[in-house]
């Protein structure tokens, strides 16, 4: 600061042109300098928001919502053997071996963006689920839980079905499945599962993983098979 008081003095009396291309020097070094420090700053903050929206999409993902919601619904219906088989073979199995295959580099990573890499895994998790449905099943499962299996297996149908020409957001579908069941088990209080709804959609289209017409998509596909599962509920459950 004194050196650049001590310029500005030169100038100001008439000082020779070596102390003007110096001082502009130093204000073009300044100016460069906060540049810097604008685009650190601003891409520190992209840093905290893109981690914060992978945090989300790892809480709010397929695997978690689907082990928390048979949970649920079986232990509400005093299931618990059958409950933590299924809850185990339908969502903590396949995510830990999604989580193997990313690290392995096997897929693109752990919610397999690549849509070219989706049909294979999609067919390896539906051997899974009906595996489990047959376990549960033969462990005299409650209705209400098998339902609930059977609208998984479906939702993983159709995401299978729609992959082979697009790539709908299964975080969506789960989420917005989730949030709707929320509200059927637990009422008024359940309307906050659509407040991680509103997150993981967010999460999702600031990781650049979905357009908005595939959350949309997928959403409607949660909202569906949710009113089904209701139906389905209040019919034979």
């Amino acid at each position: 600061m004194r050196t650049r008081d001590w310029l500005c003095r030169q100038v100001a009396t008439g000082g020779d042109q070596r102390i003007l291309k110096h001082a502009c020097k130093l204000d073009d070094l300044e100016n460069d300098r906060g540049v810097g420090l604008d685009r650190r700053r601003r891409m520190a903050r992209e840093a905290k928001v893109r981690r914060f929206a992978v945090w989300v999409s790892e809480i709010g993902g397929p695997a978690p919502l689907l082990f928390v919601g048979l949970l649920e619904v079986g232990l509400l219906a005093g299931s618990v053997a059958p409950t933590i088989v299924a809850a185990t073979t339908m969502a903590a199995i396949p995510y830990a071996a999604m989580f193997g295959l990313a690290r392995v580099g096997k897929v693109s990573d752990r919610f397999v963006k690549e849509r070219s890499q989706r049909m294979p895994i999609l067919a390896a998790v539906l051997v899974v689920f009906v595996l489990g449905a047959v376990s549960v099943m033969l462990m005299g499962a409650p209705a209400r839980l098998l339902l609930v299996i059977a609208v998984a297996i479906a939702a993983l149908v159709i995401v299978m079905a729609v992959t082979l020409a697009w790539k709908i957001s299964v975080h969506a579908t789960l989420a917005a499945f989730f949030a709707g069941l929320q509200v059927y088990l637990f009422g008024a209080w359940g309307a906050l599962g659509f407040v991680l709804l509103a997150i993981v959609l967010w999460s999702r289209r600031a990781l650049n993983a979905h357009t908005v017409a595939q959350l949309l998509a997928g959403s409607a596909l949660g909202v569906t098979l949710l009113g089904t599962y209701v139906w389905l509920a209040s019919t034979f459950g």
